[in-house]
This record gives C-alpha cells, sequence and structure tokens, in this order.
C-alpha cells in the first residue's frame, strides 16, 4: 500500500437527499485491476450488500454512483464515489 493518499469527504442535503461524496487520489479502477493482488474488492461489496439490505427494509432508496477521474491527458487522478 502506498502512503500519502488523499481521502476526500463531502457531505451535502439536496431537498429530500443526503449526498454523501467521497474522492480519493489513487491509481484509479483500471490501474488497480491490472494489479490485481493489490486490493480485495471488499468494500464496494461490503457497499452493494448495505445497499441491498437497507433498499429491502425502507421506502427510500440508496444507491451509489463510481466516477474515474483523469487530468486533461487522460491520467488517472483517483475515483469518486
Amino acid at each position: 500500500m502506498k502512503s500519502g493518499g488523499k481521502l476526500n469527504v463531502k457531505i451535502r442535503k439536496e431537498v429530500y437527499d443526503l449526498i454523501i461524496e467521497i474522492s480519493d487520489n489513487g491509481i484509479g479502477r483500471q490501474k488497480a485491476a491490472e494489479m490485481k493482488g493489490e486490493s480485495t474488492g471488499k468494500g464496494l461489496k461490503v457497499m452493494d450488500e448495505l445497499y441491498r439490505i437497507c433498499n429491502k427494509y425502507y421506502d427510500e432508496k440508496i444507491g451509489s454512483e463510481i466516477t474515474d477521474l483523469f487530468d486533461r491527458d487522460g491520467t488517472p487522478l483517483g475515483t469518486r464515489v
């Protein structure tokens, strides 16, 4: 695991929704997939299971969007969820 990473968390309310945005300056999903053994991928699986459980029992549905971040040259800048 490389040190010096940055994690940014923003929380805001939009009408009836609570928006939580988390971004990092990591290597991005494509590069992480190429490295295979570096990540377990369990974080996203845990969140998907949480969404499934919450959506089953509550009227308000929750979910996430994942965006890969790049600079103008196409170099990965991290990920936003």
